[in-house]
């Protein structure tokens, strides 16, 4: 079967795409002062709408002045928690079509290997004349338990977007494929590759080879280029390093959420590589 399909069964992937931008540019992107005016503005009026209304029910509810971080957290959880479950929801999507999954075998593989990976450019990133002071202020400020958890509902809800809503409904099915079986164990280089999931049978099928190889579903490589572009933009404003850093650790991230049958598995090596940049930066 060709693995190029028709534009009558595309045309409601480029529409989830262009939707799914369009939102998480408004709503999630820090505009930068190279945007044009008209455009920045729509996008802080946007934000502090949303703002705005979670001050005032938390003001109501508490009955006090809310910190900062909390309308953040609480903002980060609507904008890209709550909102797109429900948009999904309305979608006919369920939370296994989204990547709700349990990790398979390789999943703690890819833990490995990715701390390995990334950690010298935790160590380039870390020695940053500007992030490593901008995060030990926060967190001196905040707190350890603020800290943590102002971070945790950020990242959490970022990787369930990112992850796991964009990447089944920018899908040509809209939906989550099935992650393929582990080839069997090989020789030599091949070993190591099997072992990491890589190196399956090839299809024949114009357009599936490289999918194939890397053991994906058909339909996979545009949501996790996506997924990852959405992933460098939410960085916008971030510490130089760390934004370039941003889309090949999305890209990198995007495969291993579908290779591993769940967006929880970058989620869980992004968590493990931010504890382990703070504790370089306090370190250090």
């Amino acid at each position: 079967m060709n693995a190029v399909l028709p534009m009558k069964r595309r045309w409601p992937q480029f529409l989830a795409i262009v939707i799914i931008f369009i939102y998480c540019a408004v709503f999630l992107v820090n505009p930068q002062e190279w945007f044009p005016n008209s455009i920045q503005k729509t996008i802080h009026d946007a934000q502090g709408m949303v703002t705005r209304v979670i001050r005032r029910g938390v003001t109501a509810i508490a009955e006090g002045k809310p910190a900062r971080e909390l309308i953040i957290a609480l903002y980060f959880l609507i904008a890209a928690g709550i909102v797109p479950l429900f948009v999904a929801r309305v979608a006919g999507r369920g939370l296994k079509d989204l990547g709700w999954r349990r990790p398979n075998r390789l999943a703690l593989r890819y833990f490995i290997v990715a701390l390995a990976i990334s950690a010298p450019f935790l160590i380039w990133m870390v020695r940053s004349p500007t992030i490593a002071t901008l995060y030990l202020k926060q967190l001196d400020h905040l707190g350890f338990i603020t800290f943590a958890a102002f971070y945790l509902v950020n990242m959490f809800t970022e990787h369930l977007l990112l992850h796991g809503v964009v990447q089944g409904l920018a899908r040509p099915d809209g939906r989550w494929a099935d992650s393929a079986p582990l080839p069997p164990p090989g020789k030599g280089l091949n070993r190591f590759l099997h072992w990491l999931g890589l190196a399956m049978p090839r299809a024949h099928a114009t357009g599936q080879r490289v999918s194939s190889w890397l053991g994906l579903a058909p339909g996979c490589l545009i949501p996790m280029v996506f997924s990852a572009l959405l992933f460098g933009m939410v960085h916008l404003g971030k510490d130089t390093r760390e934004l370039v850093l941003a889309f090949p650790g999305g890209l990198a991230q995007a495969y291993i959420a579908y290779r591993s049958n769940s967006w929880f598995t970058p989620f869980l090596i992004h968590l493990a590589t931010a504890s382990a940049a703070l504790a370089m930066m306090a370190w250090m």
